[in-house]
């Protein structure tokens, strides 16, 4: 809705993080094509698309992890790595990453300066913790980081607010909160869509289901 989403940064202060919330697969993965089902579906819902309209947008091409503006990306649990050689399931798992990438450029997805988010093969890192590490691997899509600021930075809480005050959208900020997502700036910018756009009414549903709960 041309306000802001939420992209990878490799290089933040620890004041400066966010958090986000890892969903376990339903069930466990039996193949590769049962993997690509997931992707798929994972692929097609950050793109807002029914599995109707998906089907005629996918018809007759391949399976692809990367579009104009994203990429499904992989992390692995480093315990599947022995002396820099990954299992063979991993290993099979990491050629289809590979293998469904189309003209993929790794420097789209972090901005100038800053060290590549994902490499060239499809894969990501992040500091993987004890509480992930019964997972083994992450799947996660990354998006180009747009933030048509004029230095080029992220954008700061006063331009997210308003991009969302002139596109009258708060939706995905509001669901975000509520389901435990977070950036370093929400509070300043539910304070600005409080006191400067007046857009109360979005920020008492939010804050009259924090209380309730």
């Amino acid at each position: 809705m041309d306000t802001y989403t939420m992209t990878y940064c490799p290089k933040l202060n620890k004041k400066d993080y966010g958090q986000g919330i890892i969903l376990e697969f339903k069930d466990p993965i039996t193949s590769l094509d049962h993997l690509k089902e997931i992707s798929e579906n994972t692929i097609r819902v950050e793109r807002d698309k029914t599995k109707e309209e998906w089907k005629v947008i996918k018809s007759g091409e391949p399976f692809t992890l990367n579009w104009n503006w994203g990429v499904l990306g992989i992390c692995i649990n480093p315990k599947h790595k022995q002396e820099d050689v990954f299992s063979k399931d991993i290993s099979e798992i990491l050629e289809l990453w590979k293998n469904s990438l189309v003209n993929f450029n790794p420097n789209k997805f972090s901005l100038n300066g800053e060290p590549l988010m994902i490499n060239k093969d499809g894969v990501f890192v992040i500091d993987w913790t004890e509480s992930i590490n019964k997972f083994d691997f992450l799947i996660s899509v990354i998006v180009e980081p747009n933030t048509e600021t004029e230095d080029g930075k992220y954008p700061d809480a006063n331009r997210i607010a308003k991009k969302m005050y002139e596109g009258n959208y708060y939706s995905y900020f509001i669901n975000n909160i509520e389901n435990s997502i977070h950036t370093n700036v929400d509070e300043e910018i539910k304070r600005l869509i409080k006191s400067q756009y007046c857009v109360s009414n979005y920020i008492m549903k939010l804050e009259g289901k924090k209380a309730r709960t």
